[in-house]
């Protein structure tokens, strides 16, 4: 499944429950590419992250990894 931006505009509840049902998918063998600009919501909900910048990856970090949003950022630009 492809998420892009899924919790853009979307208030606190309802945010909650798109994470849940992400994570139900996940553990029922689906997989997930989300594409988000919101750092907090990509690090939390992530297994691995890819920055891609001038159409190559930039870097590769994985969910054992304690990423924070200045690492993200740093390879963004």
């Amino acid at each position: 499944m492809l998420f892009d931006n899924p919790t853009r505009g979307i208030d606190v509840g309802a945010r909650k429950e798109i994470y849940n049902f992400m994570n139900e998918m996940t553990q029922n063998g689906a997989c997930i590419l989300m594409v988000t600009d919101d750092l907090p919501e990509l690090i939390s909900m992530s297994d691995e992250i890819y920055i891609v910048r001038k159409g190559e990856i930039s870097a590769h970090f994985d969910s054992s990894q304690n990423i924070t949003e200045q690492e993200l950022v740093r390879y963004m630009i």
